[in-house]
């Protein structure tokens, strides 16, 4: 609201300045090679750094998505292979499963305090947004079976069949100290070529709205009556279609994750469409 300027990214460098008072002035230890988070805010007029920081352990760590609530506070989400990522007390997930992991990590308005840092386990997030009482909603791939996430009374396409196991679409509120899994929805789209959620966005009403692609041929990304586009319009790939053949879709949900407000697919026949931006402006 002040116009500053908030980004995020990753870095090789031990040289990229942090500032004094950040969370993280330092690039962590680990190979000299190897990628930190950095977080970093700018004035207006990008003439002054105001602070920044990094964010990262002994392992690769680099983000995908950042968002600013009304605040000012700044989250952060991305993927993880180092086993001493800063974690949180009392975290949604505290322990780490090992490999390529996901994180969600909230810091204050002046890059000083970790606010909360938790892992995701099993999942590939892609982006985020903050819904309007500070908590976070994430989105992405699920490479865990739906099952192990899905919560109580919410959408969950297709969650106990085999094909949710891998390349799915999902999406968590977590609340807004981090501790616990506010939903977990599963809003379809598994199987061999499966789904992405590329971007998310949430309305002054609460309501969710999450697009991405899919390639999977018999897509179970659910879509409503009088859609724009009812069905994924590419055949298999292979001979009559390219590798990839992507459609684009739309989901819009309720606050609370249990209720399909809209849902469209978005492309045409044999050719390779793909949603990677959403506003809801």
């Amino acid at each position: 609201s002040q116009g500053n300027v908030v980004i995020a990214g990753y870095t090789t460098s031990q040289t990229l300045p942090g500032t004094a008072h950040a969370f993280q002035p330092t690039k962590a230890t680990g190979f000299p090679n190897n990628r930190d988070v950095f977080i970093a805010k700018f004035n207006p007029s990008g003439t002054t750094l105001l602070w920044a920081t990094f964010l990262g352990g002994d392992g690769d760590d680099q983000p995908t998505s950042v968002a600013v609530d009304s605040t000012g506070a700044i989250y952060v989400t991305g993927s993880t292979t180092s086993s001493s990522f800063p974690v949180s007390f009392g975290a949604y997930q505290a322990k780490s499963p090992g490999g390529v992991n996901s994180f969600l990590s909230k810091f204050s308005a002046d890059g000083s305090v970790l606010v909360y840092s938790t892992n995701l386990p099993g999942m590939q997030s892609s982006a985020l947004a903050v819904a309007g009482n500070g908590e976070a909603l994430v989105t992405g791939v699920n490479f865990t079976p739906a099952r192990n996430f899905v919560t109580p009374g919410v959408l969950a396409i297709g969650a106990n069949d085999v094909s949710s196991d891998t390349a799915g679409v999902f999406l968590l509120r977590v609340n807004s100290n981090g501790t616990r899994l506010v939903f977990g929805a599963y809003l379809g789209g598994g199987g061999f070529t499966g789904s992405r959620a590329q971007t998310i966005s949430s309305d002054s009403q609460g309501n969710i709205y999450v697009a991405g692609s899919t390639a999977e041929s018999k897509s179970t990304i659910p879509t409503t009556t009088n859609a724009f586009q009812g069905q994924y319009s590419n055949p298999a790939s292979g001979t009559l279609c390219p590798l990839n053949c992507n459609n684009g879709f739309v989901v819009e949900t309720n606050s609370a994750g249990s209720q399909l407000i809209y849902g469209t697919y978005f492309g045409p026949r044999y050719s390779d469409t793909k949603i990677t931006s959403l506003s809801d402006r």
